[in-house]
């Protein structure tokens, strides 16, 4: 099974992660006299404010336009603080070859709070962010369709979550930094289901394996196949008991026929051997 641990973009906005911790750069409104802040601004950007200038910072509502080499960077409209954006408002700004777009809360001229976003790739999300990136609960849509809906930790699938994908493939439970792990249930896109312990984004550990076609497998589980101790319960009632490796029997195994018979038989290679 693949795993997805979704990584989210740092640094989308015009001002990047962590306000706080960055060296302040102030840069000027040319015609205004008016700054605003910025971690990563250069001599080369030049930038419009059409609010308020309050003791010489951006405040109050207004639009905030960045060019650099005659092209548009940013366009941000929205309230501003100190010459930061803080509160409600709404931003476009390059991204690569294309742009994103965020509308939402705002604190320290980050991406905090409620909001929702499209990236350059055509991937979207709609939840709670904290400086720049999902924090909280949220929806993110990747552009292929494949959409995870759940918890978030510093811009990763973190807590309960639901991952749907095109096709077919659906998970809810638990995640650890963008992984799955810890107890799940898994639906396949062949119709196999499997509920029980996760590690690494696999089945890991013991669990519940129901196939498609009706067998059942009970037992241990390692790296995504059944391996270890173990029970199948193939479709028409008869009941291996006994050690699984890569979902075949190995070794000594105790076959119960649906009639109640009882026979002991020995599997190498995914075949019955004679003893």
């Amino acid at each position: 099974m693949r795993s997805r641990g979704y990584i989210w973009p740092v640094g989308l906005a015009l001002w990047a992660i962590g306000a706080a911790a960055m060296a302040d750069t102030w840069l000027k409104d040319p015609m205004t006299g008016c700054t605003v802040w910025s971690d990563k601004g250069t001599a080369e950007w030049v930038v419009s404010w059409s609010g308020a200038c309050i003791e010489g910072k951006a405040g109050g509502e207004g639009v905030l336009v960045v060019m650099s080499e005659g092209r548009f960077n940013i366009r941000y409209e929205g309230q501003m603080v100190g010459g930061k954006a803080t509160g409600l408002g709404i931003v476009s700004y390059r991204s690569g070859d294309g742009f994103a777009h965020y509308a939402g809360e705002f604190a320290n001229s980050t991406l905090h709070g409620q909001g929702m976003t499209r990236l350059a790739d055509g991937s979207s999300y709609n939840g709670e962010f904290a400086k720049d990136v999902p924090h909280g609960f949220g929806t993110f849509t990747a552009a292929s369709g494949e959409r995870y809906q759940g918890e978030f930790s510093n811009g990763k699938p973190h807590g309960e979550g639901v991952d749907v994908r095109p096709d077919g493939e659906i998970y809810h439970g638990r995640y650890v930094d963008g992984h799955r792990e810890g107890w799940g249930s898994i639906r396949y896109a062949n119709g196999d289901r499997f509920t029980g312990d996760f590690r690494a984004g696999q089945p890991h550990g013991s669990g519940r394996w129901e196939q498609a076609e009706g067998g059942v497998y009970m037992g241990e589980v390692k790296d995504g196949r059944a391996n270890g101790e173990g029970t199948y319960t193939a479709p028409n009632g008869d009941v291996y008991r006994g050690r699984f490796a890569d979902h075949e029997p190995i070794g000594e195994i105790v076959l119960v026929r649906a009639d109640g018979t009882e026979e002991r038989q020995i599997w190498k290679d995914g075949k019955r051997v004679e003893k």
